[in-house]
């Protein structure tokens, strides 16, 4: 009995810290986004297209496909690109080498650590239902 109680204890404390160690990526995530995005880009159930288009739901759609936006580079619609997180991790670090002609103006992200916080916050983002 004692042995089940332990098992259930460390249990529920790992799942504990697996839990904070989770909201501690989004959190990183959050500021990663709001210092090297947010110039540009929006999120959230209010997010509306500015300089660059909202990236709300942004892992399955088109490359070039926001609607309403009307400043993609003819680069960007051609790229026949379906963002996933793993060739979002290749863009973020060098988005002119990777959509040769965009007009994406942002340089790149290199730290791998603050690529997946980006990546974990950005899943979370949806539209408004």
């Amino acid at each position: 009995m004692m042995s089940a109680r332990l098992a259930l204890s460390v249990g529920i404390i790992v799942s504990a810290f697996s839990a904070v160690a989770h909201a501690q990526t989004l959190s990183r995530g959050e500021v990663v986004f709001i210092r090297e995005c947010a110039k540009c880009h929006q999120v959230g159930p209010q997010a509306k297209n500015r300089v660059g288009p909202q990236l709300n739901d942004l892992f399955g759609r088109k490359a070039g496909a926001v609607a309403n936006f009307k400043n993609y580079s003819e680069a960007t619609r051609n790229a026949g690109l379906v963002w996933s997180p793993e060739n979002f991790r290749q863009f973020i670090k060098d988005p002119r080498g990777m959509i040769i002609g965009t007009t994406q103006v942002y340089n790149g992200l290199t730290n791998e650590d603050d690529i997946t916080a980006l990546i974990s916050f950005l899943e979370t983002q949806k539209a408004a239902p």
